[in-house]
């Protein structure tokens, strides 16, 4: 078993060094960094129709996923 806290650290060095074949990754946020909390904030603010998916940091099983509007 593993944890996936640096999952998305690694895609988006991948996305950057090939981004054609990295590009099936939805944009995504970590809120605990003050730079991506507002640049979720933001893109929240463009796109009020959007369902976004939250998970918590150290849960595993799908335990604590939730879908929210706003």
């Amino acid at each position: 078993m593993t944890q996936k806290d640096l999952l998305l650290p690694n895609l988006t060095r991948l996305r950057i060094q090939f981004p054609t074949e990295y590009d099936f990754v939805p944009k995504t946020y970590v809120l605990a960094d003050v730079k991506q909390y507002a640049e979720f904030l933001q893109e929240r603010m463009r796109s009020k129709t959007c369902l976004w998916m939250c998970r918590p940091k150290q849960a595993s099983r799908g335990r604590g996923i939730c879908m929210v509007r706003n």
